[in-house]
């Protein structure tokens, strides 16, 4: 039995038949994406204890987190700098094989909590 999935925003709808089946909830459902929308996503709360949202884009993995609630505040994942104005600027402290400093993910900075 998993206890968890990890999955994202579209690609959930496919797994409610398994969901459906289970006898107990997941500990977990993280989902991976660029933008959520929890009038859409509330249907799977009966699912999983907890729904984790991940802001990712292909060029920075993840960067930041929220719960899935009414308003969803996204905090920065550990080796995550947040800056912007108006669009979030990453940079990840992270060895990476191509650093990520100061990378303009074009996503609203009022995703995140405090800006």
């Amino acid at each position: 039995n998993a206890d968890s999935i990890i999955t994202d925003p579209i690609s959930i709808a496919g797994l409610v038949p398994y969901l459906e089946k289970r006898s107990e909830r997941l500990l977990s459902i993280s989902l991976i994406g660029t933008s959520f929308r929890s009038e859409e996503l509330d249907r799977y709360r009966i699912f999983a204890e907890r729904i984790r949202l991940l802001l990712a884009l292909p060029e920075t993995g993840a960067f930041a987190e929220a719960e899935l609630s009414d308003r969803v505040d996204f905090s920065p994942l550990a080796g995550c700098l947040i800056e912007g104005t108006d669009m979030i600027v990453l940079t990840k402290s992270a060895r990476l094989v191509t650093p990520i400093v100061r990378f303009d993910t074009g996503l609203s900075i009022s995703l995140i909590s405090g800006h």
